[in-house]
């Protein structure tokens, strides 16, 4: 297979043009990458104003390594963990959890068509959940991203699933 050359040409000085429309169609959605993109075009445009004006770039690392140590500092003593990394467990098909700070704490995740049936909540326990990236059916309701649930204690929790897939912060505390 021969590839063309003017494939790999940059637009904006970031995406190779032939990933171009990809990137174009996932912006209208995803607010992350619409952001960084941004950002990407609006840093190589002032490049290209300075080549134009015949100035050279600005040295910018003394800023940003001050802006790593500063960085360093304020989260010297804060405990950080990405998530997805560290151990976590098997709930049930297509579910895991990951105890946090403390043991009722927990980060629940479920891969698409992840299913868990109704069960008795404790009588001691309140369950909290709160669907921090996904979509969550609760007996047939179905939730999305900032959504809030307390399960009551000593209830039945009704069968939980997900379509799409799902992130959920759950604690449990007593009643």
């Amino acid at each position: 297979m021969t590839t063309n050359n003017s494939d790999f040409e940059m637009t904006n000085g970031a995406v190779p043009v032939f990933r171009r429309s990809t990137f174009d169609q996932r912006r209208l959605y995803d607010k992350d990458l619409d952001r960084d993109l941004s950002a990407m075009e609006q840093a190589e445009a002032l490049l290209a104003t300075l080549e134009a004006e015949g100035d050279e770039a600005p040295d910018l690392m003394p800023a940003i390594l001050a802006k790593i140590e500063q960085e360093e500092q304020s989260f010297a003593d804060v405990g950080i963990e990405d998530f997805r990394s560290g151990d976590w467990d098997r709930h049930g098909d297509r579910i895991d959890f990951k105890t946090l700070w403390q043991e009722g704490t927990i980060l629940i995740r479920c891969v698409p068509g992840g299913v868990e049936e109704a069960h008795d909540q404790p009588d001691d326990q309140v369950e909290h959940i709160v669907v921090i990236a996904g979509d969550l059916n609760v007996g047939g309701r179905v939730f999305e991203t900032g959504a809030y649930l307390a399960i009551p204690a000593g209830s039945t929790h009704p069968r939980m699933s997900s379509k799409g897939g799902c992130i959920l912060f759950t604690q449990y505390l007593a009643a």
